[in-house]
């Protein structure tokens, strides 16, 4: 599988990308974990409430909780450390990219002249892990690069703020 970006993309007027390169905060881990952990939390708690509501529960209840338990292990411990392999972002002078997936990757470019509006995010985990999420966001959609540590997000508000200042166009 080839990894670059050329002129053969749907974007060929911005001319030749290389693949993004910066990596989210090591942080961001630690936060896909517990975030994995939590939602599987709410997952397994209803067939174990129902093992104890239940006068005789069936053996399949017991079955289903072992392997939501394994599910969970994996989700949870190999989810983050894939996650953080994969996902890259970048930020140009004529684009904001980056590239998300599991198994097959998927390249999100917005070029500067279409960028609308920047926003950063922080939900309460991610302020227990000091990481914060850059929305860019154009008329036909955009995208989100996530698990940047907080000075990092300012940083790429501040750096795509600049770049849409001096970028003529409509952002339409």
């Amino acid at each position: 599988m080839t990894d670059a970006l050329t002129a053969d993309t749907p974007h060929a007027s911005l001319g030749p990308l290389r693949p993004p390169t910066e990596l989210p905060s090591h942080r961001a881990i630690w936060h896909w974990s517990t975030q994995a952990a939590i939602g599987w939390m709410f997952v397994i708690a209803w067939p174990i409430a129902a093992s104890y509501i239940l006068d005789h529960p069936p053996a399949w209840l017991y079955t289903i909780m072992t392997a939501e338990a394994i599910a969970a292990v994996l989700h949870v411990s190999v989810m983050p450390w894939w996650r953080y392999r994969v996902h890259r972002w970048e930020v140009s002078d004529e684009a904001a990219y980056t590239r998300v997936g599991w198994i097959s990757y998927h390249y999100h470019i917005v070029p500067a002249s279409r960028i609308q509006t920047v926003d950063i995010h922080r939900h309460a985990l991610q302020r227990m892990f000091g990481l914060a999420t850059v929305s860019v966001s154009t008329a036909h959609g955009g995208l989100m690069i996530d698990g940047l540590r907080l000075t990092d997000a300012d940083q790429v508000a501040d750096t795509l703020k600049s770049i849409i200042q001096a970028t003529p166009g409509d952002a339409t």
